[in-house]
């Protein structure tokens, strides 16, 4: 039960927290600071503030289920001395940081933060409240250098997934927009932000590949490369990895064919059939991210074969 539990809070928080950073990043340097401002291309203030406030839950109910994982039973995780011995942990310490922020996004989030500074600082809270994750996963079973180097990777591989989601996120809103919206320069700034994402998204790939090898490396090493398919954590890991594949063919054709596309149609003003092909692209790439989210909640609760 209590695993359940586990995986569901994870699934939950690596989804909140990507969006809480992904989306300000791609406010940032997609729509410049005439744009910023919320329901002007984006409704993004409202929806981001409460999901701060869901998200602060969230990780309450984290704290919780770790101290009943620590304790053997929910029962105890209730019990106060048992929770401030959880918070006295490496856990507990990043868990604190990361409440601390989310109160902090929600307090920028109420001030209309899209200027250049608050916008950053928001960004820059809500990026530190994503990587106190890594806390929370396999890297603090390794000691010394192989154990700083994995909780490293942890929090770059984070961060990039956060920036790649939350920018789908968002171009999913702008190519959501009602009809009465969807004129050339609402499209021009779709096309326009697509293109920005394309080309930071490359950086964004190279980030996820080279911390994907070297949380590999840690978690399975090489010479169990070829048992994977045998075990349930290499099955599972596996097929994440597959899900990372398509998601890199979708965002290549969203690069390469719809972007010109959409552009090419807002120059006969015709951008009705470009905005649904790239609508359902989009989409779909956003639902193999949830897929791999959901994969990534499981994989933390189970011991990787270096561990075994």
């Amino acid at each position: 039960m209590t695993e359940s539990v586990s995986i569901v809070v994870r699934f939950l928080l690596y989804g909140e927290l990507t969006l809480l950073f992904g989306v300000p990043l791609f406010l940032a340097y997609a729509l410049t600071l005439h744009e910023r401002p919320s329901g002007l291309y984006l409704q993004w203030q409202r929806p981001l503030l409460w999901l701060a406030a869901v998200t602060l839950i969230t990780s309450a109910l984290g704290l919780v289920v770790m101290t009943a994982q620590m304790t053997g039973s929910m029962a105890s995780a209730f019990v106060a001395k048992h929770v401030v011995m959880v918070v006295g942990t490496a856990f507990g310490h990043a868990w604190t940081v990361r409440m601390l922020a989310l109160v902090l996004a929600m307090v920028l989030l109420a001030l209309h933060p899209w200027r250049r500074f608050p916008l950053a600082v928001l960004i820059l809270t809500c990026g530190v409240a994503l990587g106190s994750l890594a806390w929370g996963g396999h890297a603090m079973s390794f000691e010394a250098a192989k154990g700083t180097l994995h909780l490293a990777s942890d929090i770059v591989h984070l961060i990039a997934s956060g920036a790649w989601l939350g920018a789908i996120a968002a171009l999913l809103a702008l190519v959501f927009a009602p009809m009465r919206l969807a004129a050339a320069p609402h499209s021009a700034v779709t096309a326009r932000s697509l293109a920005t994402f394309s080309t930071i998204g490359t950086v964004l790939v190279g980030a996820l590949v080279l911390t994907g090898l070297v949380n590999s490396w840690a978690l399975v090493g090489v010479d169990q490369i070829l048992l994977l398919p045998t075990t349930l954590y290499g099955q599972l890991l596996l097929a994440k990895l597959a899900l990372f594949v398509g998601m890199l063919g979708l965002a290549a054709a969203n690069r390469f064919y719809l972007a010109p596309q959409l552009e090419r149609a807002i120059q006969v003003d015709d951008t009705e059939g470009a905005r649904s092909r790239l609508r359902s692209s989009l989409m779909a790439e956003f639902f193999l991210a949830v897929l791999i989210l959901a994969l990534v909640a499981i994989l933390g609760t189970l011991t990787p074969p270096t561990s075994q």
